[in-house]
């Protein structure tokens, strides 16, 4: 998946050796930028869309890693952040940094 930030699209590319395909595509209907801890230890930066899909943007074995990427792009994506990083406490954070 390759995502363009600035353009708000996204494109998922197909290749089989040097041939690469693959159409882009708005985001539409994008809901929050989500921080979630997975069963290895790694926090994943998603985006949400409105239908409860959602799209891994990228991975991070440190939290401030993680969080750094999820302010800024929260910011050109104009969303809120949701940090599950602790299932148990899911929190919605402010978009300027903490």
């Amino acid at each position: 998946m390759i995502f363009d930030l600035e353009k708000k699209r996204y494109k998922i590319e197909e290749f089989v050796g040097p041939i690469h395909w693959g159409d882009w595509e708005s985001f539409s209907n994008l809901k929050r930028v989500g921080i979630f801890k997975n069963n290895h230890d790694f926090y994943e930066l998603n985006i949400w869309f409105l239908n409860n899909k959602h799209f891994t943007f990228d991975v991070f074995t440190e939290y401030e890693d993680v969080l750094a990427e999820a302010h800024y792009v929260a910011e050109v994506l104009e969303l809120q952040i949701m940090d599950a990083s602790d299932p148990r406490n899911p929190r919605i954070l402010d978009t300027i940094q903490e």
